[in-house]
């Protein structure tokens, strides 16, 4: 059995000691959760031979950002796994160590695709993207141990099914924050103490770690589908300009009968309009419907249509914001689960209100980079009046 020594956190320690069949790692952003969790499997698998970890997570694309980015990390950065593991196949997702064990990367589309394979450990990374249904069938046919992790945004299965209804005994429950990283950068650290006071429900669950209840959510008409249905409408796109500090957000939106359906294209920092334009070629957007743009940006809206794109600004009036948002509420909206920023999006989207906390008739300006996209094409694609599509009250 070989001795493998890394660095580690006492969120590191916690895990790798608990002895109960669930460890339950509820945290905020930067916590180092993910990335613990991680470390523990690698070690456990090199002193381990023939032992079988899969970590899932909602998507492959969200693993490979994510879980799979932490492991090629410590891989990389530490000598003694670079000795124990033998290599990574990116074809099905998983490193085969020298003694036998294997770490595998996975998703699954529903609890029959759940119910096939065994293994030793289960790590089910950002739980609350995951069903119920699935995660209940890994955890059956995992032998040891389970690690679960998740920002606390709102009660989900982890709460309800396991906190409420399992013995203690089979769980350990462990809730961290940025605080409990002692790797953390002063930069990182400043920008979640930065939310302390301009957005508290982002800085209770992403800075705290404390279970979210979203009051004045703006949109509660919404669910996560695997995808859309294969006659849904085309309507278009809708791309909200960013560059430096917010991203530039893009979404393609379908109906179904009396239903929205919404995917998430684009969301992504220091992005110029030559980058978009490579974007979307290399993404092979769709030519049979416009792109909706933020009409305060008229000069990337030119530079896209000169590069043969069907761009256009959205119209915009004084209430076009509210009269959106209404719009928008009176369909059912399912957004794809793969679509992590615009879910995360949806989670935090939230109504202002005034220094009592009354309500007032407009959203905060913040968590709305995809939804304003959204709104964009819903405006001009959804609404007639008279034949005419009406888009509030114009300046």
């Amino acid at each position: 059995m070989q001795k493998v020594h890394i660095p580690i956190s006492p969120l590191f320690k916690v895990n790798y000691e608990a002895d109960t069949p669930i460890v339950i790692n509820q945290g905020g952003t930067s916590s180092g959760k993910t990335y613990s969790i991680i470390q523990v499997l690698l070690v456990i698998l090199a002193q381990t031979p023939r032992k079988i970890a899969t970590v899932v997570g909602r998507d492959l694309p969200n693993l490979k950002v994510g879980a799979i980015r932490d492991f090629k990390n410590i891989w990389h950065n530490t000598e003694q796994f670079d000795q124990v593991i033998d290599r990574y196949n990116g074809t099905d997702n998983t490193a085969y160590f020298t003694n036998g064990s294997q770490l595998e990367f996975k998703s699954f589309d529903d609890e029959h695709d759940a119910r096939g394979s065994r293994r030793d450990y289960l790590f089910i990374n950002e739980a609350n993207g995951i069903p119920w249904k699935i995660a209940d069938q890994l955890m059956i046919r995992t032998r040891v141990r389970t690690w679960i992790d998740y920002n606390p945004t709102a009660p989900f299965w982890v709460h309800d099914e396991i906190l409420a209804n399992y013995d203690k005994a089979k769980y350990t429950f462990i809730k961290s924050n940025y605080k409990h990283n002692p790797f953390l950068e002063q930069k990182i650290i400043g920008e979640i103490e930065a939310k302390r006071h301009t957005d508290k429900y982002w800085f209770t669950v992403y800075g705290l770690g404390e279970l979210g209840r979203l009051e004045g959510a703006v949109y509660t008409n919404w669910k996560q589908v695997k995808d859309m249905p294969k006659d849904a409408k085309f309507l278009g796109y809708g791309l909200d300009f960013g560059f430096s500090v917010d991203p530039a957000a893009m979404v393609a939106l379908w109906r179904y009968d009396s239903e929205l359906y919404v995917d998430e294209v684009i969301y992504e920092q220091g992005l110029t309009n030559q980058d978009l334009s490579s974007r979307f070629k290399a993404m092979d957007i769709r030519r049979d419907g416009l792109i909706w743009a933020d009409s305060a940006e008229p000069k990337s809206i030119e530079e896209l249509k000169r590069d043969g794109w069907r761009i256009e600004p959205t119209k915009k009036g004084s209430d076009s914001i509210k009269f959106g948002i209404d719009l928008l509420k009176q369909f059912r909206i399912n957004v794809t689960q793969r679509s992590s920023n615009l879910i995360k999006e949806f989670q935090l989207y939230q109504w202002a209100t005034d220094r009592w906390g009354k309500p007032l008739n407009k959203p905060v300006d913040s968590h709305n980079h995809a939804m304003d996209a959204m709104r964009y094409v819903g405006m001009m694609t959804l609404s007639n009046k008279k034949g005419v599509r009406y888009f509030g009250t114009l300046a």
